[in-house]
């Protein structure tokens, strides 16, 4: 799997100018809020409100043609929009929590690395 689609960033990057910082500031804060979240919500078994953080971080990330984040965050946001969730998928949750902690960190140091200086 594509972990960051470049061209994309990269041409965003470009046509943002000055406010590219400012969003990538911005995602990264926000971002991380809705990891922590679907980290203690697996932690707390309470899969069905993860849907919350896992739909707008999946946006924003495909937004910034972060791929693999945006992936993960679909897939925990098809499997949480289930009100009877089978014992294979919280198990698939759980795993997915923790991939998205890793992908995460993998992308917000592509962020910052790639952060245009003031």
């Amino acid at each position: 799997m594509q972990s960051i689609d470049t061209v994309s960033f990269s041409i965003l990057r470009e046509s943002m100018g000055d406010d590219f910082r400012k969003l990538i500031v911005t995602y990264i804060d926000t971002s991380q809020a809705y990891i922590d979240t679907i980290s203690d919500l697996s932690e707390e078994g309470h899969y069905q409100k993860m849907i919350d953080a896992a739909h707008p971080l999946k946006s924003s990330s495909a937004a910034l043609g972060l791929v693999e984040l945006s992936e993960i965050s679909a897939e925990i946001e098809r499997l949480t929009d289930n009100d009877d969730l089978n014992e294979a998928d919280m198990s698939r949750v759980k795993d997915l929590s923790v991939d998205i902690v890793k992908s995460f960190e993998e992308v917000k140091s592509f962020l910052l690395s790639n952060l245009p200086t003031d």
